[in-house]
């Protein structure tokens, strides 16, 4: 029963920033600070090496929260951080750009700003 109300008042909340105009803010603000976001996941293109986005994003999320799995060879991190599940993969685009996507679901609802926070972070730690 528990369940059942928090979900639907999740659901009565994101109706809400939908039909008020916040959610096209936030999407607008995402887009002007170059990073796309998408229904579950915040990505942008980095022209940074491949080590220096792995260590910063092995670092940020060690320090954030939990490490539950990892693949450096295939650029993946699986993590908890703050009873979400989050997602970091690295994606080679080109030989000199790589995509960080971030990904974070609480309570199987999509966490748009912890995924934002940890992307932020990864960027400033490479920088």
């Amino acid at each position: 029963m528990k369940k059942k109300i928090i979900a639907g008042l999740v659901a009565i909340c994101l109706s809400c920033l939908s039909l008020s105009g916040c959610a096209w803010m936030v999407l607008g603000v995402g887009v002007a600070g170059g990073y796309a976001i998408s229904k579950d996941a915040i990505a942008g293109e980095l022209d940074k090496d491949y080590d220096s986005i792995w260590t910063a994003a092995e670092k940020v999320s060690s320090i954030m929260g939990t490490v539950k799995n990892k693949d450096r060879t295939k650029g993946f991190i699986d993590a908890d951080v703050d009873k979400a599940r989050v997602s970091i993969n690295i994606e080679r685009l080109t030989p000199e750009t790589l995509r960080l996507k971030v990904s974070a679901r609480k309570y199987m609802m999509p966490n748009i700003a912890l995924a934002q926070k940890i992307f932020v972070k990864i960027n400033q730690e490479i920088e």
